[in-house]
């Protein structure tokens, strides 16, 4: 994983982390199953409640943030994360071809249509995660993007 400095300047951070493409989407719940079993979540507790991200938070400490983990959850986190901050706050999702990465990204709009930095916050967070593990980063990033989709 490349730290978000480190990332070409025209690339996306989501380089290599969504393989369902346009069709992530259609995919999404079983995406996020996929990751509530490598986690060792049950699916049923990730209720679209903020508090159900206790549960990824407290799953996350147990393991180690490597890269191959990362290319395992990420995707599944980031959907279920926007998913909450939708319900909750308003918005929707939006799909955004890259041509020169040849890749589909995925952007969470708020009710008012402004995008939300879901993904590279969450990218973010992994990254400072792997550097020092800190308490609830997946929580933190919620409430930080809930606090400014609110305004």
């Amino acid at each position: 994983m490349l730290s978000v400095s480190e990332i070409p300047q025209g690339q996306s951070y989501l380089t290599g982390l969504n393989p369902y493409d346009q069709y992530v989407l259609a995919r999404q719940e079983e995406i996020v199953k996929n990751m509530c079993i490598s986690l060792g979540i049950d699916r049923r507790a990730l209720n679209g409640e903020p508090n159900s991200l206790d549960l990824i938070d407290k799953r996350l400490a147990k393991f180690t943030v490597d890269d191959e983990f990362i290319d395992s959850n990420f995707l599944g986190i980031y959907l279920y994360l926007g998913e909450l901050l939708k319900k909750n706050n308003g918005g929707a999702w939006k799909l955004n071809y890259i041509k020169q990465d040849d890749l589909w990204e995925l952007i969470v709009l708020d009710k008012a249509g402004n995008e939300l930095a879901v993904g590279i916050s969450l990218y973010e967070e992994f990254e400072n995660y792997r550097v020092q593990a800190f308490k609830d980063p997946i929580r933190s990033t919620y409430n930080r993007l809930a606090a400014i989709s609110t305004l």
